[in-house]
């Protein structure tokens, strides 16, 4: 089975490592434009080669996993659209989905092979964690589908899920931005705003030497690989203005309740919401350990997915 990532960023990364660790006939391809990803990816033992020409990469590809930025991902989708081969699984990552269905639908001449993927962990920073096996433990992969995915792709998109280690979470487009307008970007968008805040000009000088590491933790998100982060809080406008204005309600709150002195008030906000972050993190652990179901999408993985439909088994 061939395996061709597109963009070797931490996640596509990580999935070559798990991929190659499974013990099983699978041969891993790795293309991006940036030689220090490439080379990242070759000395890591991500990839079993790598490839600079896309189109020969996925002349032949069983499975393609693009992970690149939003305007990466719709190169990628015009260089490959008319080459791909029938039946081959074509995945694209991202934060925000509906634009990657939109640009698959409008790009390829074939989007029944086409699934839209979000890798959420809790190790998983673009540019701010090392790729690594361990960078998926606890993960959850959001697959959804174009309107015309077939069945087929989605079982593939399902067992190379479950492979690399990740809970399959099947979700429309739509419902996954939604989620992860709060999930992914309203945690960015906070930390710009601490950002924004301390860096005005008028006593910067003096306030800068108080910034220590309660705010380097607030605004650690920043240090992440920033490429397309814009294109996609954009793409997911309406969603993230509504948690935009959730959260300025929630610090409007916090403000009357400082002004006007109420000492057990502010307690009782920051009590109730470390409270509910305990038991969250609590339940987390749980689920992840208990409840992942024993059939096998591996299976599916290992015994369909290097045959293309159209071919008996």
């Amino acid at each position: 089975m061939l395996v061709v990532l597109v963009g070797l960023r931490t996640a596509a990364t990580s999935m070559g490592l798990a991929l190659r660790g499974a013990g099983r006939d699978i041969t891993v391809v790795g293309h991006d434009p940036h030689r220090e990803r490439s080379a990242r990816a070759k000395q890591l033992g991500a990839v079993d080669r790598l490839d600079g020409d896309v189109v020969r990469a996925c002349e032949q590809a069983d499975v393609v996993v693009i992970d690149l930025p939003p305007a990466g991902v719709r190169q990628a989708l015009e260089v490959l659209g008319e080459t791909m081969p029938r039946g081959a699984l074509v995945m694209a990552l991202g934060d925000v989905l509906s634009p990657l269905l939109e640009q698959a639908r409008a790009l390829l001449a074939d989007s029944s092979g086409f699934v839209g993927g979000h890798l959420v962990a809790p190790a998983l920073l673009e540019g701010a964690s090392e790729p690594a096996t361990a960078t998926l433990a606890n993960a959850r992969f959001f697959l959804a589908p174009t309107q015309g995915t077939a069945s087929e792709a989605l079982d593939r998109a399902a067992g190379l899920a479950e492979v690399v280690g990740a809970e399959v979470c099947f979700t429309s487009a739509a419902e996954h931005d939604g989620l992860a307008a709060v999930g992914s970007q309203l945690p960015i968008a906070a930390a710009w705003a601490l950002w924004r805040v301390a860096m005005t000009p008028a006593g910067w000088r003096d306030r800068k030497l108080a910034l220590g590491g309660a705010y380097a933790g607030a605004t650690y998100l920043l240090e992440g690989d920033r490429d397309g982060w814009a294109e996609m809080m954009v793409a997911n406008a309406e969603p993230l203005a509504v948690w935009l204005g959730e959260l300025a309600g929630a610090l409007e709150e916090l403000r009357e309740r400082l002004l006007a002195g109420d000492v057990e008030g502010v307690e009782a906000l920051m009590a109730a919401s470390a409270d509910a972050r305990e038991r969250w993190l609590a339940a987390e652990s749980q689920s992840r350990q208990s409840e992942i179901p024993a059939i096998t999408w591996r299976d599916i993985l290992l015994g369909g997915l290097g045959h293309r439909r159209g071919q008996k088994e």
